[in-house]
């Protein structure tokens, strides 16, 4: 993560996953935390809070997500 101001580095994640696999980054100001999609459909999601190294506190494969009513959203 960069700082938006300075463009100084601000955290890395680790484990990193490999460049190629990220589709979308996406930064939760309120929980703090980065998210990751990756372009097989699985989330990262890291602690970012006073942290130089942000920290992998989740990683949810595609074939687990569920939407709201707990239905499986891929079928593979």
């Amino acid at each position: 993560m960069l700082d938006s101001e300075t463009g100084n580095i601000k955290s890395t994640v680790y484990p990193p996953p490999t460049p190629t696999f990220i589709d979308r980054i996406l930064y939760n100001m309120s929980l703090s935390r980065l998210i990751l999609l990756l372009k097989n459909g699985s989330l990262c999601i890291y602690k970012v809070f006073n942290r130089d190294t942000a920290t992998l506190e989740l990683m949810q494969n595609a074939n687990m997500l569920k939407d709201g009513s707990g239905k499986l959203i891929s079928s593979s």
